[in-house]
């Protein structure tokens, strides 16, 4: 993970377990994007604050449109 730039969609507590392992791997950037406002994701608060803490950056009301998969990796939403 280190040096790579970092996408995890959904809010649950197994999108909150991605966001942090990856802040502790070293990403260059890393984004937790939800389709929902905050009040309406499914992790605890708890670990959506402590997520917030380690330096995850969150984006609401977003979904992707689809994923281009090549020599690198291209995400339009």
């Amino acid at each position: 993970m280190e040096g790579k730039r970092v996408v995890v969609l959904g809010g649950g507590d197994t999108a909150m377990d991605c966001v942090r392992t990856s802040i502790r791997q070293g990403r260059y950037s890393l984004i937790c994007a939800y389709r929902r406002d905050e009040e309406n994701m499914p992790g605890s608060k708890r670990e959506v604050k402590n997520a917030r803490e380690e330096g995850v950056e969150f984006q609401f009301n977003v979904q992707p449109l689809g994923v281009e998969v090549n020599a690198k990796v291209k995400c339009a939403a």
